[in-house]
């Protein structure tokens, strides 16, 4: 069974990843399985936060690997969430990838100090819409003049 660790070993390494670029920026675009996938663990590192000890802060700094991002959630993002119980982050559903059609999602902290995002659901007008380079039209296979042998 060794193999399931390695794959074990790579998903900690990419959900690190995920819950640092979560702390730094506030706002993340991700699959929503992988959002829904993070959003318990943006929730621990808060209740971590505003639980206080040293305890608590070499857990954050032993997931997190960043001594900033350590003390930007112990200083700022606990203190943002002093009142609230639960529920920190939210996600958004977004329209799918274009590549893969695969279900995408926006996952952020709540009051954060970005403004907020547009409802979805909002479309762009057709004149709005961007065209495609012309590299990518179709040409239509080319008919010679009248009269010029074949």
């Amino acid at each position: 069974m060794r193999h399931h660790v390695r794959f074990c070993r790579i998903k900690k390494h990419v959900l690190q990843d995920l819950c640092r670029s979560l702390v730094r920026d506030e706002r993340v675009v991700m699959t929503f399985a992988t959002a829904k996938w993070l959003q318990k663990f943006g929730d621990r590192m808060i209740t971590l936060g505003k639980e206080g000890g040293m305890a608590n802060e070499t857990k954050l700094s032993n997931w997190l690997m960043d001594r900033k991002l350590t003390m930007k959630v112990i200083e700022q993002l606990s203190r943002r969430y002093q009142d609230r119980q639960d529920g920190y982050t939210r996600m958004f559903k977004i329209p799918n990838r274009e590549t893969d059609q695969a279900k995408m999602a926006i996952l952020e902290y709540v009051n954060n100090p970005f403004p907020p995002l547009p409802h979805p659901s909002v479309r762009k007008p057709p004149s709005q819409i961007p065209k495609p380079p012309s590299r990518f039209k179709l040409h239509s296979p080319e008919v010679p003049p009248e009269g010029t042998p074949v």
